[in-house]
């Protein structure tokens, strides 16, 4: 990180300063106020859009390789007949779950049916990524949040 960047994030924390509030307290007659507004926004924008591409990684790396591979022990080489089979039980299974989070996984089982659906604490991936992604959504500043 270049150091004047590096010593202004460190004058913030020290502070305790945050830049959303920096930038809404300014007089509204301050001629930057309107452009620091757009960057800042911008910035919050983009943030979201990767936490976005973040979670879009986490289902396609992490849950989506959670069905089994070829070279997994726990691989099954499905027919027409073994999927119709596991369809059905599927789907009585679902009836019978009580499982409150009602998440499914891109394969259609619930996230906590494999051994990485859920954390340590017991909560989903999607569970935990989520409102962190949309916390970030919510610090665009708005005329309603000035």
């Amino acid at each position: 990180m270049f150091r004047p960047h590096r010593e202004f994030l460190e004058y913030l924390e020290e502070n305790q300063l945050e830049v959303r509030e920096i930038i809404k307290n300014l007089p509204s007659d301050n001629h930057l106020k309107g452009e620091l507004e757009k960057v800042y926004n911008d910035c919050v924008r983009h943030f979201h859009t990767f936490r976005s591409i973040h979670m879009n990684l986490v289902k396609e790396y992490i849950i989506n390789q959670q069905g089994g591979s070829p070279s997994s022990p726990d691989f099954k080489l499905k027919t027409k007949k073994s999927e119709e089979k596991e369809e059905k039980e599927e789907e009585k299974s679902q009836k019978d779950d009580d499982l409150s989070d009602g998440r499914f996984s891109p394969l259609g089982r619930k996230l906590s049916s494999y051994s990485g659906g859920k954390g340590t604490g017991g909560t989903t991936l999607e569970e935990f990524l989520e409102p962190i992604r949309e916390n970030v959504k919510r610090n665009v500043i708005t005329k309603s949040s000035k």
